[in-house]
């Protein structure tokens, strides 16, 4: 979103981007959508962790997706 609002201030040209994907990225926004939803979302959609990248600190745990 910074990188959209960087280039509209800029004058670069935009994406073509549809008013429903705003629309559910800003419900998934206002909702706070867990880690955990967007981990299980991934699985769902074929995508799985390697035993490698699936540890994770308990603070990484708890990051609001703001900080990410």
């Amino acid at each position: 979103m910074r990188k959209l609002i960087a280039d509209l201030e800029n004058n670069q040209p935009m994406p073509n981007i549809s008013w429903e994907s705003i629309s559910e990225i800003s419900k998934a926004w206002n909702y706070d959508v867990t880690h955990r939803t967007i981990q299980k979302s991934f699985v769902k959609a074929g995508f799985l962790l390697s035993s490698e990248s699936s540890a994770s600190t308990e603070e990484e745990e708890n990051t609001p997706l703001v900080k990410m």
